[in-house]
C-alpha cells in the first residue's frame, strides 16, 4: 500500500531518506531498544548480488520505475487521461527525445519526463506510416541509430517516413550508411501504424519489474 501511494505522488527526498532509513535499521536489527551499528551502507547493500550487493530494493528507484509506468501510459495509451495529458503539457509520442515538460507542470509530471529517455533507450517501434524520430528512436532491430552510428555526423529531428521519401539520401550519411539503413528498413518490424513497444518484454508490453531490473 505504500508502495502504491508513493507512486502515486510526488515525494519529497527527506521522505525517501526516512523510509529506507526505517527499512536499514529493521534489516539491521536493534540492541536493548537502540538500532544496531549498521556496518555495511544502505547503497551497498542495495546493489545486485552479482555486484557485492544484497539485491535489496531501494524504495526511491522503484518509486522512479513506477514514474515510468506513469511516462509510458501517457505515451502510448489511447485514453482520455493519455490525450489530456498529451495535449495539456505539449507531448508527442513519435517525437520524444529531447522533450522537456513545460515550467508549469506539476512536480509529479517532470519526474515522469525526466525519464524519457530511459523510455526511448528501451522501447522499439513497430512502423507504419514511419512519423517517428529517424535518427533518434529505436524503429530498426539495430538500435538507436544516433547510438550505434557515432561516427555520422548529428541528423537534424527528420521523420523516418521523411527520410524515406528522398530515398534516405540525407546530409549526414555516407553511402556505406545509407545502403546499410536501407537494409534495416527492409528488416523492420511493420504494422498498419505506429505502435511503440516496450522492449524488455518479449510481447511488447510494459510491467515495472523490467523497469526497475
Amino acid at each position: 500500500m505504500a508502495i502504491n501511494l508513493l507512486s502515486a505522488v510526488a515525494v519529497p527526498k527527506i521522505v525517501f531518506q526516512q523510509v529506507n532509513r526505517m527499512i536499514s535499521t529493521f534489516f539491521w536489527g536493534t540492541h536493548e531498544g537502540k538500532p544496531k551499528r549498521k556496518w555495511v551502507s544502505w547503497n551497498t547493500i542495495c546493489r545486485l548480488m552479482s555486484e557485492g550487493g544484497l539485491g535489496i530494493r531501494n524504495v526511491e528507484e522503484v518509486v522512479s520505475s513506477f514514474r515510468l509506468k506513469g511516462l509510458w501510459n501517457a505515451m502510448t495509451n489511447k485514453s482520455i487521461w493519455s490525450s489530456f495529458i498529451c495535449g495539456k503539457y505539449g507531448i508527442n509520442n513519435k517525437v520524444i527525445s529531447g522533450y522537456v515538460p513545460p515550467c508549469s507542470a506539476l512536480k509529479f509530471w517532470k519526474e515522469c519526463a525526466n525519464l524519457t529517455a530511459a523510455l526511448v533507450k528501451n522501447s522499439t517501434w513497430k512502423v507504419g506510416q514511419g512519423d517517428m524520430n529517424f535518427w533518434f528512436e529505436n524503429w530498426s532491430k539495430e538500435g538507436i541509430l544516433a547510438e550505434v552510428h557515432t561516427e555520422a555526423l548529428t541528423i537534424c529531428h527528420i521523420t523516418l517516413r521523411e527520410t524515406v521519401e528522398v530515398d534516405f539520401s540525407i546530409n549526414g550519411l555516407s553511402e556505406t550508411l545509407i545502403s546499410h539503413v536501407k537494409d534495416l528498413y527492409n528488416t523492420r518490424l511493420s504494422a498498419e501504424s505506429n505502435v511503440r513497444l516496450w522492449a524488455r518484454n518479449p510481447n511488447g508490453t510494459f510491467t515495472v519489474k523490467p523497469a526497475f531490473d
